[in-house]
C-alpha cells in the first residue's frame, strides 16, 4: 500500500490504472498481422501457433542436434519432445542423432533406462486386408500391371 500511495503523490494525474482510452494508449491490433501471416504461409492458424509453441519451449542445443533427422519435420514428435525439461530434451536428441531411436518416444525410454520395446508387427491377416481393400478400388489394368511389378521383382 505504501508503494501505491507514494505513486499516487508522484503522478496526481493518472487515476485508476492510466489512461487506456485515448488512441496513443491503445494497442494495435494484433490480429491483422496474424491473420496476414496464416494467409501468407499457406499453413492454417493452428500449425502455426503449435510451431510458435514448438519453438518458445525447444533447447535450442536440442534442435541443433535433431537438425534434418525425421523428428525435426515431423511436428507430432517435436511437440511430444518440449514435455520433456531442456536437459532431457538435449538427452532425447542425442539418441536420436546417434540412430540409436527414431522416435522421441523411443529415446525418451533408452534415456530413463527402460528396455527397448519393439512395436507390435501388424498381423499378416490386417497387411492381407488393407491389400485387398486397396485392390477393390483399382482397375483390372492396374492390378494386372501390379502383378506384372511383383514377377519382376521376384516376389510372385
Amino acid at each position: 500500500m505504501q508503494v501505491k500511495r507514494i505513486f499516487q503523490l508522484n503522478n496526481p494525474d493518472r487515476k485508476y490504472g492510466g489512461d487506456r482510452k485515448s488512441g496513443e494508449y491503445q494497442k494495435p491490433d494484433a490480429g491483422f498481422w496474424y491473420d496476414a501471416i496464416v494467409a501468407r504461409s499457406g499453413w492454417g492458424r493452428s500449425v502455426l501457433e503449435e510451431a510458435a509453441k514448438i519453438g518458445k519451449k525447444i533447447d535450442a542445443e536440442a534442435a541443433d542436434l535433431l537438425w534434418g533427422s525425421l523428428v525435426a519435420d515431423n511436428q507430432r514428435e517435436l511437440v511430444a519432445l518440449i514435455e520433456y525439461g531442456p536437459d532431457l530434451q538435449r538427452a532425447i536428441a542425442e539418441k536420436i542423432a546417434a540412430d540409436e531411436a527414431k522416435t522421441v518416444a523411443q529415446a525418451a525410454a533408452l534415456v530413463a533406462g527402460a528396455p527397448e520395446v519393439a512395436p507390435e508387427p501388424m498381423p499378416v491377416e490386417k497387411q492381407v486386408g488393407q491389400i485387398t481393400k486397396v485392390l477393390e478400388k483399382i482397375s483390372d489394368d492396374a492390378k494386372r500391371a501390379w502383378v506384372e511389378v511383383l514377377r519382376e521383382e521376384g516376389w510372385y
